[in-house]
Order: structure tokens, then C-alpha cells, then sequence
């Protein structure tokens, strides 16, 4: 059985993409918020400078540069 959860769709993957605090692509922050990808840990960042909210979460292009990640890793061990 196959879950909504594992779409790569960003806007029907969890509850900030229902939220309307991102563009419906998933790649710009709305309502204030601003969406930063962090490279260094390859998370998705939602904040919002006015009212310091700072929210991170998984999306499908942090999912893939995990897995990316852990299989070399793998293959390397």
C-alpha cells in the first residue's frame, strides 16, 4: 500500500505543504517566511525574521541528498 506521505510532490508531502507557507512548487517561503536550504546539513529551513519563527522540516530534494549521502557512504564501507 503505497502512502501520500512518499510523494514527491512538496505541496502534499506534510503539513507545511498544506500549510500556505510555501509556494505551491515548494520552493519559496510565503506568509513572511523565507525557505533556506542548509548544504552543510541538507535541511529545509522555513523563517520568518519579523516574528523569529524558525522551522525546519524534510522535503524531497533534503530526502534525496541523504539517501545520495548514506548510499556512498555504503559503498564506500
Amino acid at each position: 500500500m503505497e502512502c501520500e506521505a512518499t510523494t514527491a510532490d512538496p505541496s502534499r508531502t506534510s503539513l507545511i505543504g498544506h500549510s500556505q507557507l510555501l509556494s505551491k512548487d515548494g520552493k519559496k517561503g510565503m506568509g513572511g517566511f523565507t525557505r533556506i536550504y542548509d548544504d552543510c546539513t541538507s535541511t529545509v529551513i522555513l523563517f520568518n525574521p519579523k516574528t523569529k519563527q524558525f522551522i525546519n522540516y524534510e522535503d524531497s530534494v533534503s530526502v534525496q541528498a541523504k539517501t545520495v549521502s548514506s548510499t556512498a557512504r555504503l559503498l564506500l564501507a
